[in-house]
């Protein structure tokens, strides 16, 4: 199966879950980690590693990387409440959280 046909299976809502949602979501917590140890002191280059990191990861690399899980998420269980997904994957839902928890990090050693 290609990336394109997995794509197109999507819905409007579960693409915008996928490639707007889940980022967002991750770059705040990656976001309120990297105030929390740099103190409120923010630099240019860290808030740019916390903005651009999930975005790479959720809408390039697990696309193209990880297709089969992330049409399994988003297309074939797409009709399932979200809380319902979170259970059945918790796998990918450790590796959002790994990837909030390693922007903050590099964030803060580039602070």
């Amino acid at each position: 199966m290609s990336n394109e046909s997995s794509n197109v299976n999507m819905t409007i809502r579960n693409k915008f879950l996928a490639f707007v949602l889940v980022p967002t979501i991750m770059s705040a917590g990656a976001g309120v980690l990297y105030l929390v140890y740099s103190f409120g002191d923010i630099h240019g280059q860290s808030v740019l590693g916390l903005i651009a990191t999930p975005f790479l990861y959720c809408v390039v690399y697990q696309p193209i990387f990880d297709k089969d899980e992330c049409m399994n998420v988003y297309g074939t269980d797409g009709d399932l409440r979200l809380k319902e997904r979170l259970m059945k994957y918790k796998g990918t839902l450790m590796k959002y959280c790994m990837v909030t928890a390693i922007t903050a990090f590099f964030a803060i050693n580039m602070h």
